[in-house]
């Protein structure tokens, strides 16, 4: 189904629409040819969850976000297999440091999560 997209005056399908509006949403910006590209996957990625769709799920409780005590982990006789929290006091700011993975300078160094 093609349609005029009113921002560009181009011809797009909803197809097109949908990868522009995910693109958009995930601050990519992908060429022509990089939609087209897409097309492809974002149909065998649709078709997957028609087939999900035709799984016998009667008798299968549906599964609720786990919180509190729902979500924590148990062993076989359902005891939580957490160690509990204890507070510990450093000395020195560089106790501290010295038990983190990685470091710069006097702080902790962990993976960039946006850019």
């Amino acid at each position: 189904m093609a349609f005029p997209l009113f921002f560009t005056g181009e011809d797009v399908s909803l197809e097109d629409a949908i990868l522009r509006k995910i693109s958009r949403l995930a601050e990519l910006e992908p060429s022509r040819d990089e939609l087209e590209k897409l097309g492809p996957e974002f149909q065998r990625m649709t078709g997957f969850f028609g087939m999900l769709e035709e799984l016998d799920t009667d008798g299968v409780e549906p599964l609720v976000q786990l919180t509190g005590e729902e979500g924590l982990a148990k062993d076989a006789e359902g005891r939580n297999v957490f160690r509990e929290d204890e507070v510990t006091a450093w000395e020195t700011p560089g106790e501290l440091r010295a038990g983190a993975p990685e470091r710069e300078g006097d702080f902790f160094a962990v993976p960039r999560t946006y850019s």
